[in-house]
């Protein structure tokens, strides 16, 4: 049976969170599970087990578009499977998420984990995950991650290889999965610059070599938050994104480290930012910091939800199952790369 997973609403080009309802059922044994995407997109890809007295997740399985693969996660009669998925950090635009209703805990992408218990993840210092119920009654079950454009496999692959171009500058054009003469020319143009054989179709090398192009980007371009206190602090970002706000997070962002809020060049100028330090989570009392949780915030109401998250819009949050927080407003002046600093 091929679970298909579509989006429950979509936007534009640079889709926003996709949530997924549940495709609940339990293993009749274990069984090797296909995991394929046909998005435009290289997805980073987590899986959870709960059964038998017992829960653990493992990640990440790095997922090519157009590609299928088989993850190394043991499971018996009795367990519940469970996936998370994200679009991998290399790409530009807003963050893909493919999740369900199911909380469990993760390390951030691409930190590769093995984590026992679903509970008190933040309390552990871990980031908490939405994950899908996979429906396993099939002699061979399969998952296929499927945005809106509904791409084939093969397609999968070329809009994989337009959506990096893309993403290191080389192509503006449509993302559509058809090797027009346009996006082959762009794409030999960059196989040429990296010493890759010119060929007719698109191989998962070339999607290794503009992923690596496109990551080596990151460092110049976008927004940055660093921390210069002595906790751990858990960050959430809003900005405008086609003509309405967007809110996602959370940033793990541990003391004296900076991590990549936004990897793209700013376009706006103004954009939103938030951050806690959660008492379960702070150090001991030293330098004036109370053992007691902190918060860095404004005047700016947007949506959050604990676990990980992409929200479109900042209207209704109640009512759409989240809850409002106050952001602080930053001013880059339209600077196309600026840094946020947490101070004590």
């Amino acid at each position: 049976m091929r679970a298909r997973w579509t989006p429950a609403r979509t936007y534009a080009l640079a889709a926003a969170a996709f949530v997924f309802g549940a495709l609940a059922a339990h293993a009749a044994a274990a069984k090797p599970l296909r995991l394929c995407n046909e998005t435009s997109h290289v997805l980073m890809v987590a899986l959870a087990i709960d059964g038998n007295d017992k829960s653990r997740s493992y990640g990440w399985l790095r997922l090519w578009p157009g590609s299928c693969d088989r993850p190394d996660v043991p499971w018996g009669k009795g367990d519940a499977v469970f996936v998370h998925a994200s679009s991998h950090r290399a790409h530009a635009g807003t963050v893909l998420l493919f999740e369900g209703r199911e909380r469990f805990c993760i390390q951030p992408p691409p930190v590769e984990f093995t984590i026992q218990g679903r509970r008190d993840c933040n309390a552990r210092a871990l980031m908490s995950a939405d994950f899908a119920a996979v429906q396993l009654d099939s002699s061979r079950p399969v998952v296929n991650f499927v945005a809106t454009e509904n791409y084939s496999q093969r397609r999968a692959r070329i809009a994989g290889a337009q959506r990096l171009l893309g993403d290191i500058g080389r192509s503006r054009g449509r993302i559509d999965g058809f090797a027009s003469k346009q996006t082959m020319a762009g794409l030999n143009q960059f196989r040429k610059a990296a010493g890759l054989a010119v060929r007719r179709l698109v191989y998962e090398e070339d999607l290794q070599a503009l992923l690596t192009a496109a990551d080596n980007l990151r460092a110049g371009r976008g927004l940055d938050v660093c921390n210069d206190t002595p906790r751990m602090i858990w960050a959430a970002l809003g900005q405008v994104r086609a003509d309405d706000f967007e809110s996602q997070g959370w940033l793990k962002v541990q003391s004296g480290a900076c991590v990549k809020a936004i990897n793209e060049a700013l376009e706006g100028r103004y954009y939103f930012i938030y951050g806690e330090s959660r008492r379960s989570e702070s150090l001991e009392a030293a330098d004036g910091f109370e053992r007691t949780r902190r918060y860095w915030g404004g005047d700016f109401g947007l949506c959050v939800k604990p676990t990980r998250f992409v929200i479109k819009g900042r209207e209704n949050c109640a009512a759409r199952g989240f809850r409002e927080i106050k952001f602080l407003r930053l001013d880059t002046g339209r600077a196309v790369k600026w840094e946020y600093r947490f101070t004590p």
